[in-house]
C-alpha cells in the first residue's frame, strides 16, 4: 500500500531540521579546527606524507603539500610614509633567511587596463622571483689577497716573489659557476639552496711558480668547514657514535689503500645488515615505483661499499689531518697546476703551518674543507656541526703532482718531511716559524698482561739439612 502523505505542517518540518543543521555545521567547524591544529603540529608533516602515499596508490593527486618552515629575521629598513598607496610606489619588506640569504619583497602596483581585460591576462597578477648573486672577482694585488694582519707571507716568504707572476686559476671561475648551477637547481627549495656563507667561501685560487726553483703550487684562500668521513679497521675498531653517526658521514675517503690485516672494518656489519634489509624488501611484490627506485639505489650503493670495506682501509677524519678539494679539481684534465688526491699540502692559519695531504674529494660547489682532526687542532670546540674558521683567513698551499704512490697508512713524520722539502722550493719556512708535528692519537688496544704464575708449594723434605 502506498504510504500516507505526511500531514505535518512545513513549519514543523523546518523546526525539526534546524537542530540537525546546527549540529552539522558545529561538527564541521570542530573538525576543521581539529585538522588545522593537527596539521600545524609536529605530526602534520607525517600525516601529510602518509596521505600523499595513499593518494598516489589510489592514482590521485597530492592531497596537501608538506608544510615548509623557514626561519626568517625581519631587518630594519627605512619605510616611505607613502609606500603602498595607489601612487604606484613600491612597498618594500626586507628579511633574512636562516641560511643567511636576504630577500626583498616589493608590491609594485601599476595602472593598466580594466578589470575585465586584466582578469583575462594571467600575467596581470603575478609574482616575479629573482635570485641575485654578485659573483666576486679574484684578487689580483697583494693588498686584496693578503689582509694586513695576516702572517702568511712571513711564515712563507717565498710566496712574495711568486706573487709577481701569479695567475688566477681557471678553477676559481669554475667553482663559482658550479655554485650558481647548484643555486639554480634548488631555486624552489629554500631548505637546500646554497647558503650565503658557502657561496662566498673562496677568496682566491692562484697558480704560483717560484722564479728560481720552478716549484709550482696552488694557493687557495678560503674558510674551513669540517668532514668526519673515513674508517680503517686495521688501526681503529672502536666507533665514536658522536662523530661516525653524524649527518652525511661516509666510511670511505678518496685516499685509500689495501688492508694490512684481517681485522674487519667496524662499519662492515652495519652496511651488510642495511644491504640485506634492502634486498629483502626489494624482493616483496607490489611495491610502488618510488619505493622500488629508492631500494635499487640503496642496493647499488651498498654492494660495492661492502666490497670496499672488506678489502681496503681509509683515512679517519677524526684522527688524520687532511684537506678536501672539490671533485672537479682532482678529476680535471692533466695540467701543471692540477691537484690530485694524495698530493702534499700545507695549511696555514693564525701563524701556524700544518703539514697535510689532499685526502678526500667533496662537492663541486664548496671549497675549504678539512678533516675533523685538523679543525680540532685549530679550535678544540670543533665538531662535525661546528666549523673552526668562518672567515676567509685559511691558506691551503697544494703541491700538484707530489703524491707518493702506492698509497698506504698515514705516516705523519714522512708527511712533514715531504712538505718541508717542497717548501724549500719556495724559499723554505720563515724565521721563527716551523711545521707542526702531528701526533698519533688513535687509541692503542690494551694488551692484557699475563697473570704471574703461582709459586709451587715447597715440600718439607725437598731441602737437605746442611747441618
Amino acid at each position: 500500500m502506498p504510504k500516507p502523505a505526511d500531514k505535518s505542517s512545513p513549519s514543523k518540518r523546518r523546526n525539526c531540521l534546524v537542530p540537525l543543521l546546527i549540529g552539522g555545521v558545529t561538527g564541521l567547524v570542530v573538525l576543521f579546527v581539529a585538522c588545522v591544529v593537527i596539521i600545524r603540529s609536529p605530526l602534520g608533516p607525517k600525516i601529510a606524507r602518509t596521505a600523499e602515499r595513499i593518494s598516489q596508490k589510489l592514482g590521485g593527486q597530492t592531497l596537501f603539500p608538506e608544510r615548509v618552515v623557514i626561519r626568517e629575521e625581519v631587518l630594519e629598513v627605512p619605510v616611505d610614509a607613502n609606500a603602498g598607496d595607489d601612487s604606484g610606489e613600491s612597498s618594500n619588506d626586507v628579511r633574512r633567511l636562516s641560511n643567511g640569504i636576504q630577500y626583498e619583497v616589493d608590491l609594485l602596483p601599476q595602472r593598466k587596463g580594466t578589470a575585465l581585460t586584466n582578469r583575462a591576462d594571467k600575467r596581470s597578477y603575478r609574482i616575479e622571483m629573482k635570485v641575485v648573486v654578485e659573483r666576486p672577482e679574484a684578487p689580483t694585488t697583494g693588498s686584496e689577497l693578503v689582509p694586513s694582519d695576516s702572517k702568511v707571507l712571513k711564515a712563507l716568504p717565498g710566496l712574495t716573489k711568486a706573487l709577481d707572476s701569479a695567475k688566477v686559476s681557471p678553477f676559481y671561475e669554475q667553482l663559482y659557476e658550479n655554485k650558481e648551477r647548484a643555486i639554480r637547481r634548488d631555486l624552489f627549495d629554500f631548505h637546500r639552496i646554497l647558503s650565503r656563507h658557502n657561496y662566498f667561501d673562496c677568496n682566491a685560487i692562484l697558480e704560483l711558480q717560484d722564479p728560481e726553483s720552478g716549484q709550482r703550487a696552488l694557493w687557495i684562500q678560503a674558510d674551513m668547514d669540517i668532514v668526519s668521513d673515513g674508517s680503517d679497521g686495521d688501526r681503529l675498531q672502536d666507533i665514536d657514535d658522536e662523530v661516525f653517526s653524524s649527518a652525511n658521514y661516509q666510511p670511505t675517503t678518496s685516499y685509500g689503500w689495501a688492508k694490512k690485516s684481517k681485522k674487519r672494518n667496524p662499519f662492515l656489519d652495519r652496511v651488510e645488515k642495511r644491504l640485506k634489509a634492502a634486498e629483502d624488501e626489494f624482493a616483496k611484490p607490489g611495491l610502488s615505483i618510488e619505493v622500488n627506485r629508492k631500494l635499487r639505489a640503496r642496493i647499488a650503493a651498498d654492494k660495492p661499499l661492502v666490497s670496499d670495506l672488506k678489502a681496503r682501509s681509509y683515512l679517519i677524519a677524526r684522527y688524520d689531518p687532511f684537506m678536501v678539494l672539490p671533485v672537479f679539481m682532482v678529476t680535471a684534465g692533466k695540467g701543471d697546476f692540477t691537484p690530485r688526491v694524495g698530493d702534499y699540502a700545507v695549511v696555514f692559519h693564525d701563524g701556524k703551518l700544518y703539514p697535510s695531504i689532499v685526502g678526500d674529494a667533496g662537492p663541486n660547489y664548496k671549497i675549504g674543507e678539512s678533516s675533523l682532526r685538523m679543525g680540532m687542532e685549530i679550535d678544540p670546540k670543533t665538531n662535525p656541526y661546528r666549523r673552526p674558521v668562518s672567515d676567509l683567513t685559511v691558506s691551503y698551499i697544494v703541491f700538484p703532482g707530489s703524491a707518493d704512490r702506492p698509497f698506504g697508512p698515514p705516516d705523519y713524520a714522512v708527511w712533514r718531511e715531504k712538505v718541508s722539502e717542497l717548501l724549500k722550493g719556495f724559499g723554505g719556512v720563515g724565521e721563527g716559524y716551523s711545521l707542526y708535528e702531528w701526533e698519533d692519537q688513535i687509541p692503542k688496544p690494551k694488551v692484557k698482561e699475563p697473570k704471574p704464575a703461582s709459586a709451587a708449594p715447597v715440600e718439607a723434605n725437598s731441602v737437605e739439612n746442611e747441618s
